[in-house]
């Protein structure tokens, strides 16, 4: 959805032609995103026929992205300018006035970040440096690994709570383990403001019958030394898309509270909810190579065809100031996710009828995945041999699960080409959803980086990282039990020199490491292969 915005400025109108209004409240907060003074008194009628000198002094109320600390590329709180590897940051702010729909389209506006769409793969598979998918480009919500069972990410999907995302440009399993040749992207979701309070509403009409709803909401609670502070962020979209019988539909709630016990130690728990019921079109058929005339709107899938995603998040982020110069961080977290399929995935055109015959009819009735994990880092800010010095100890692990269900892909049908009769998934085809394996992925990592200042103006970053990983599989057809363990060490090494404040040459040599297939819901004929190393 793309739109008009009225955030105390003028509104703007995107290409989409989609008219949506917004509405802000806060106190202490300036709203608009540049200040500007205007010198009225040159407004006066000039005395001699000339025309009047208008003075406009004005700044951005936004500072250069270059500046601020990024979580994608380093650990360490470093900035861009101060990070050895390329790394892009999307303020949420910008992704908003653009209106769009999804943190997917959110995502390609990193330069160099395109997507590979499909309608089953969750609308996140991401290239990035000729390197595509799941396993090669890495995703990330707020700096945690989201394991893919079958190469689906559909989580994070509404760009309403994101404040940022960020994206890191070449081999970074030296931060994120195995699957990340390619690079990572991170969203970072907006955080509880324990200092002033904001609130935020927006409606939303477009073309096609979308609409959307939203409300967001920060600011302290209770009494100004309670230390307490809330985030709540909603967002609702529906739209009737232009084919027929495609409505799409979905929900995103976040919500966190923030305690700052005192200066030194503070606890944020969160919970990300959403579904999504994204349009079900898996495409038109196709005679001597073009789509057949007057089909492109129509809809050759059941009536009773499904698809949705769901998706559950709960994290509980520690932060410590354990002494001078020394912070520990711990993100506990369990993330729940479930999706389902049932349609025909299979059209050909019979032009001697016109008629299209439907086949490959798919039931997935349930494929649960869950993933529990922890991570803890330390940092020590300090010096040696007289220089500056930042040096960062960390740990994660998780265990995931996966309880693929799936059918025996067959069926046939035949309907007419322009009014066609959907019928039913059982009217062609009895072979429904079934058990068919159980996976489960162990991963321990240990990593640790270091950032030297070898002058005010040269630094030098090394980063290294060890992976394990353990997979159990248990087929559910004929009771196969199958195991396999991969090891992966990654490094990187960087030096970076900033002449200016606002100037930085860097170089890095690093390694990195990808799968043959996702660790979560790796084949059984797969689970043999190496990692492959880069």
């Amino acid at each position: 959805m793309r739109g008009y915005e009225a955030q105390a400025k003028a509104p703007r109108l995107a290409p989409a032609q989609v008219i949506s209004l917004a509405l802000l409240a806060g106190t202490g907060t300036a709203l608009a995103q540049s200040a500007a003074t205007l010198d009225t008194e040159a407004l006066a009628p000039a005395s001699r026929g000339e025309l009047p000198t208008i003075t406009v002094t004005g700044s951005s109320g936004q500072d250069g992205s270059l500046q601020h600390p990024t979580t994608a590329g380093s650990r360490l709180d470093l900035t861009p300018l101060e990070t050895p590897a390329s790394v892009a940051i999307v303020p949420g702010e910008r992704i908003r006035a653009l209106g769009l729909n999804t943190v997917l389209e959110a995502k390609t506006l990193a330069p160099g970040i395109t997507s590979s769409n499909g309608v089953g793969n969750g609308g996140n598979v991401l290239n990035a440096r000729g390197f595509t998918g799941q396993n090669s480009v890495k995703q990330l919500y707020n700096g945690l690994e989201m394991f893919n069972a079958g190469g689906v990410v559909s989580f994070p999907f509404d760009p309403w709570n994101v404040d940022r995302v960020e994206a890191l440009y070449g081999p970074a399993s030296v931060l994120y383990g195995t699957g990340a040749i390619g690079g990572a992207v991170n969203v970072v979701p907006k955080r509880p403001d324990p200092k002033q309070s904001r609130h935020e509403v927006l409606l939303g009409l477009g073309s096609q019958g979308a609409r959307q709803a939203a409300i967001g909401s920060t600011g302290p609670l209770g009494s100004a030394d309670s230390g307490l502070s809330y985030r709540l962020d909603l967002s609702q979209r529906q739209a009737d898309n232009w084919v027929d019988r495609t409505d799409s539909s979905s929900t995103a709630a976040s919500a966190a509270l923030r305690w700052d016990l005192n200066p030194r130690l503070r606890f944020i728990l969160s919970a990300d909810h959403g579904k999504q019921e994204p349009m079900h079109y898996l495409g038109t058929p196709v005679l001597n190579g073009a789509p057949v005339p007057n089909t492109e709107r129509r809809n050759y899938n059941i009536a009773d065809s499904a698809l949705f995603f769901k998706d559950q998040w709960l994290t509980l982020e520690t932060d410590w100031v354990a002494g001078d110069g020394v912070m520990v961080n711990n993100k506990t977290y369990r993330m729940r996710h479930d999706r389902r399929y049932r349609d025909v995935t299979v059209f050909n055109f019979q032009p001697a009828t016109q008629t299209v015959q439907r086949t490959s009819y798919r039931d997935i009735a349930r494929a649960p995945q869950e993933q529990v994990g922890t991570q803890t880092t330390v940092k020590l800010n300090g010096g040696l041999a007289g220089r500056k010095n930042d040096f960062l100890v960390g740990f994660d692990a998780n265990r995931v699960t996966y309880d693929r269900e799936d059918n025996l892909r067959g069926g046939s049908s035949v309907v007419d080409a322009f009014q066609p009769t959907p019928g039913l998934y059982r009217d062609a085809y009895a072979e429904e959803s079934r058990p068919v394996y159980f996976m489960t992925l162990s991963q321990l990592g240990l990593f640790a980086e270091n950032r030297l200042m070898l002058s005010n103006q040269l630094a030098a970053v090394v980063g290294l990282r060890a992976d394990r990983y353990r997979n159990d599989r248990e087929d559910r057809l004929n009771g196969q039990r199958t195991q396999s363990e991969h090891k992966a060490v990654s490094g990187s090494l960087g030096l970076v020199y900033q002449p200016r404040a606002n100037l930085s040459w860097y170089g890095q040599l690093a390694t990195a490491s990808d799968p043959v297939n996702s660790l979560a819901s790796i084949g059984a004929n797969q689970q043999g292969f190496n990692l492959s190393k880069g």
